[in-house]
């Protein structure tokens, strides 16, 4: 399982929605970046890829 990031698709949006939607708390902003902080807590929900503005998260499991 994995959660990658586009970032040249990034656009950085007002509110990191995929930081901010994660219940799990799997996702931070590193450099004004998403990055995952505890991949073990991911349960491949997908919201973070769905809600991203600019499809540059992928879920993969």
């Amino acid at each position: 399982m994995n959660i990658k990031f586009d970032y040249t698709k990034c656009e950085k949006c007002d509110s990191y929605t995929c930081v901010d939607c994660c219940a799990m708390a799997v996702l931070a902003l590193e450099n004004n970046k998403p990055v995952i902080v505890d991949l073990d807590a991911c349960t491949l929900c997908g919201i973070c890829q769905d809600l991203c503005p600019s499809k540059a998260v992928t879920v993969e499991s």
